[in-house]
């Protein structure tokens, strides 16, 4: 069985794939290069509606409690350097930028259909 970052993250890469299409569409035609995640955000504003997204921690910092079973939408976060472990070969002597790497964490994001404000939560 899959995790669900793996599975989320490979859904991630093929929606961005599409965004990528559609970047270089947009820079054809309007001269303006907007990045992949506006375009993903765009595509995710005319599936649902919704007109505002938020990490988690930003709405529950509002007072709101996501709705149970919400599922998230996507983004990619700000890139990261990560350090590859040494290795006792010479991999790195050959290569020096061999050791680092960037890595793009996911980003969940919920927008304002997929919560629910807490006074407004009876028990």
């Amino acid at each position: 069985m899959k995790r669900k970052s793996t599975k989320g993250r490979k859904q991630l890469i093929k929606m961005s794939i599409e965004a990528r299409k559609q970047q270089s569409i947009i820079e054809a035609q309007t001269g303006e290069r907007p990045s992949i995640n506006q375009i993903l955000l765009d595509m995710h504003k005319a599936a649902s509606g919704c007109n505002t997204f938020r990490l988690f921690d930003q709405w529950c910092a509002l007072g709101y409690r996501i709705k149970p079973k919400s599922k998230a939408f996507r983004i990619w976060g700000t890139p990261r350097k990560g350090r590859r472990p040494q290795k006792a070969d010479n991999a790195t002597q050959t290569n020096p930028g061999a050791d680092s790497y960037d890595f793009y964490p996911v980003c969940c994001l919920y927008n304002e259909d997929q919560v629910v404000k807490l006074d407004a939560v009876t028990h």
